[in-house]
């Protein structure tokens, strides 16, 4: 038989059968009230690894298959949403042509997330959107973040309304059920309370370095018991730079940033943080210096925890890491779009060497969507935490491209692509 989860557990049932034992492998945590149990619970578990007396050394490894996929007869079988020989590419369905939010009628958008609601049967998308006209050149001043509705995961979402006005940027959606009903946690690049948008449509000007800069008294989270709003400011996580969330049925929160963990037991706090320590060769654009790897380029982070394999799991945008005095907008963004790594403790984190996905969309009349970055990159996950769809932030016009922030480039949307999420 071809090795395959079904196949292997298939052997490891018919190894338990020879031994005359009941076992079921739907229940391997049922009672073991006995010596020939346990053995056939040892012989079930050493053919569920492919370590047998014919193959007696692996050259891959859970780790190998980058916690994506289980190492059986020394080959990395993939779980659903991830594919390749090591298991490190996210596996993609054709996407519908044009993008979720931003793309038809043409808002700049940057990227966002949706959140199902029992309230209403729709899915809610909260997304970057750069106000008065503007591109995303003026994102420093114009950005606010946006409510949008749809029947599908898909989308395109309709905008609803501005769930927290200029200035909020990089929101992620999370919901807290501790409480047993719905707690709408919105966390977001601290906010500039008192920001007044240029006016593109008009004329204004550009923004200024100095728009970029966070004022005080801004907030990094807002909560709501809607999806609908209203948004209360939550003071306890004062400042955060492109927070991803990850909140636990108990109501505890684990927040990864640039670059640091956040903690807490409630999303009112108190909140602890360290820095976040990468490891390893991070793949294209990374430069070594001594032991040490360079990836300066690796940022946006999306988080998330897979009980399955009990590892912290996060993708990221990444550019090549370019010397600190070059102009980023003389260099092509597209040369790197993504980085992949896990972790056991959400502290220290194992690069991967190769991108999970690159700057191409295929469409589903199989065209191709090639874009000039593609960043924010944020999962929609099944119940069971498997990756099911990807949306971003992209600029999808042709080159010659330049940079996000130049003109007619920073004319961006938020993208979505499926993922191929059941075997």
């Amino acid at each position: 038989l071809p090795t395959t989860k079904t196949n292997v557990m298939a052997k490891a049932e018919l190894v338990a059968a020879e031994l005359d034992l009941s076992l079921s492998f739907k229940g391997l945590g049922r009672r073991l009230t006995n010596l020939n149990m346990w053995a056939a619970f040892v012989v079930a578990t050493v053919v569920l690894a492919g370590i047998t007396s014919a193959n007696p050394a692996q050259s891959c490894t859970n780790a190998t298959c980058q916690q994506n996929g289980y190492c059986v007869q020394d080959q990395c079988l993939c779980d659903a949403g991830w594919k390749s020989d090591n298991c490190e590419l996210l596996n993609f369905a054709p996407a519908p042509l044009g993008g979720a939010y931003g793309f038809s009628p043409n808002v700049t958008s940057w990227g966002g997330k949706p959140v199902f609601s029992n309230e209403d049967g729709l899915y809610h998308l909260f997304a970057a959107e750069i106000a008065g006209g503007c591109g995303l050149t003026e994102w420093g001043h114009n950005s606010r973040c946006i409510h949008a509705t749809s029947q599908n995961i898909s989308g395109p979402y309709k905008f609803h309304d501005v769930a927290v006005p200029v200035w909020c940027h990089g929101p992620e959606i999370a919901v807290d059920v501790s409480s047993g009903k719905p707690k709408y946690l919105l966390f977001h690049i601290q906010n500039r309370p008192g920001k007044t948008p240029i006016n593109c449509s008009s004329g204004g000007g550009e923004a200024t370095a100095k728009d970029s800069a966070p004022d005080p008294g801004g907030v990094s989270l807002h909560s709501s018991d809607s999806p609908y709003g209203p948004w209360k400011p939550e003071q306890s996580l004062a400042a955060s730079s492109n927070p991803s969330p990850v909140v636990f049925p108990n109501g505890s929160i684990t927040v990864v940033d640039q670059w640091n963990i956040h903690k807490a037991p409630h999303y009112t706090g108190p909140w602890s943080s360290e820095p976040v320590q990468f490891h390893g060769d991070g793949g294209p654009g990374c430069t070594k210096h001594g032991e040490a790897w360079d990836c300066r380029g690796w940022e946006d982070p999306f988080v998330w925890f897979d009980q399955q394999y009990q590892v912290w799991k996060l993708i990221a945008h990444v550019w090549p890491a370019w010397a600190p005095d070059e102009p980023a907008c003389d260099h092509d963004y597209s040369l790197r779009s993504a980085g992949y790594a896990w972790s056991y403790d959400a502290v220290h984190w194992q690069r991967s060497t190769i991108p999970p996905f690159d700057n191409k969309i295929l469409r589903e009349d199989g065209s191709t969507t090639v874009t000039s970055t593609r960043e924010r990159p944020k999962l929609v996950l099944t119940a069971d935490g498997k990756p099911m769809a990807l949306f971003n932030g992209v600029s999808s016009n042709p080159p010659p491209w330049g940079c996000k922030i130049k003109p007619l480039v920073d004319a961006t949307y938020t993208s979505f692509v499926p993922i191929v999420h059941k075997n």
